[in-house]
């Protein structure tokens, strides 16, 4: 994962006590049906953001509208990319893990809107922690 510029560099663990919501990686030869099927039996609702689709801002968009189901209105930017994150059906008490593959892709050939797109996602992962729902964005190379 170091080619990866901005990645976290804690590993996910289920075997872990408890991990804080936040940013996390797989290793790349990690299992992905089993370590999908492994997180579902521990309680975890799994969405997969499949990087291998993405090429540049637009690709990651396009992505996110599809993984997310958000509205045909949907423009295609950061602000309403994070409006729509916040405005998902999550209750109190889930725990929801976005499993990103191919995550080096969009890295590598937009760091400055990977960069854009790490805060995002932090503020997502903030806003729902106040709601008592557990986000874990867990990206693959």
């Amino acid at each position: 994962m170091d080619t990866v510029p901005h990645l976290p560099p804690q590993a996910f663990s289920l075997d872990a006590v408890e991990q804080l919501p936040g940013f996390y990686y797989i290793e790349a030869d990690v299992d992905r049906p089993a370590f999908i099927r492994d997180c579902k039996e521990w309680g975890l609702d799994v969405m997969e953001l499949n990087g291998r689709k993405i090429h540049g801002q637009t690709g990651y968009f396009k992505e996110l509208a599809n993984t997310f189901d958000f509205a045909d209105s949907f423009d295609g930017s950061w602000e309403e990319a994070s409006e729509g994150l916040r405005s998902l059906t999550w209750e109190e008490g889930d725990c929801i893990l976005i499993l990103h593959s191919a995550a080096d892709r969009f890295a590598l050939a937009e760091r400055l809107q990977w960069k854009t797109m790490m805060e995002v996602w932090q503020d997502v992962i903030e806003y729902w922690s106040d709601f008592g729902v557990s986000v874990y964005l867990v990206f693959q190379d």
